[in-house]
């Protein structure tokens, strides 16, 4: 039951950030991150696999070293640094972007690898520093879960 609520959950989650990556869909201009506060939650780490970096996707890497499992979904922001502060890259189609309801767990004390292919949505990245954003959902009490973001930074020679 505490699965069939989390996916309820994310479900929900996923409505509200169907478009919180990119306000210029598909145009040229980028707009400041807002993520301000990643990687704050102790005990869950996300970084890329080592090797695995192309232009157009990568491998993430989920830790949890936590006695509780936590769920995450397919939703992901990928920003560029630009000095000193990050920008959310636009979207290079000109659809509106849905991301697919199926909560994926990562369990407790365990760790789980997501493989992304972002050149559909930001097509090949040019040479940069980038960051890709996940949403992790930690549950406080049945039904009640707590938003973090995770960020893995990456760069692309």
């Amino acid at each position: 039951m505490t699965r069939k609520l989390a996916a309820l959950f994310l479900v929900i989650a996923l409505i509200f950030t169907l478009s919180s990556c990119s306000a210029d869909n598909g145009g040229t201009s980028f707009v400041k991150s807002e993520y301000e506060e990643v990687n704050v939650f102790e005990g869950v780490t996300l970084f890329v696999k080592e090797g695995s970096i192309t232009p157009a996707g990568l491998t993430l890497v989920f830790e949890n070293a936590m006695e509780a499992e936590h769920i995450y979904g397919s939703f992901y922001c990928v920003e560029r640094k630009d000095g000193d502060q990050w920008f959310a890259l636009p979207y290079v189609i000109k659809q509106n972007v849905g991301w697919d309801e199926m909560a994926r767990i990562l369990p407790a004390k365990g760790s789980s690898e997501e493989t992304i292919d972002w050149e559909w949505l930001y097509g090949s990245l040019n040479q940069g520093e980038y960051r890709i954003v996940k949403e992790l959902l930690v549950m406080q009490e049945a039904g009640d879960y707590k938003k973090y973001y995770l960020a893995a930074e990456f760069v692309i020679a």
